[in-house]
């Protein structure tokens, strides 16, 4: 199966394990990330590497040309550390992102980078790839201000 892959980064005003708090919580950025209508937990839990798992049921309104339509999926963020994540995404049938992200300190604030790892039958990868660039773009650009907003 095709896989793509492309790569974000975005420098904020919080500390290394506030950002990462805020990425897990997937409710949390309705209004930053283009498509989400919504994001509801559902299940949480530790893997065998005795990190902690969050699932979440997704809601999305993305586009095909002018049309948009509703695509319901399951999502699971794990926190490896207390400034890394990953997310494990069931877009629809076959087709799979998956992110890795850290969030560094350095003397500009947090360096916050996402790779995202996009794989799909041929005929859809590209969309898929695209739409995924879209959406974590806009919320990468977003970041920033929200933390700020957010920090308490």
């Amino acid at each position: 199966m095709p896989v793509r892959s492309f790569s974000l980064s975005a420098i904020v005003d919080a500390s290394p394990e506030r950002v990462i708090d805020f990425l897990m919580q997937l409710d949390a950025h309705r209004g930053m990330h283009p498509y989400l209508q919504s994001a509801q937990l559902v299940g949480s839990g530790v893997d065998s590497g005795d990190h902690p798992w969050w699932d979440w049921r997704i809601v999305e309104r993305p586009a095909l040309g002018p049309l948009r339509y509703t695509i319901r999926f399951p999502a699971r963020m794990t926190r490896e550390a207390e400034t890394a994540m990953r997310g494990r995404v069931r877009a629809a049938r076959g087709c799979w992102l998956l992110t890795a992200t850290s969030a560094v300190a350095g003397e500009r604030g947090t360096e916050v980078h996402e790779t995202t790892t996009v794989t799909a039958p041929w005929p859809v990868v590209g969309y898929m790839t695209k739409h995924a660039r879209i959406a974590h773009a806009r919320t990468f650009a977003h970041l920033p201000a929200e933390l700020s907003r957010t920090v308490s």
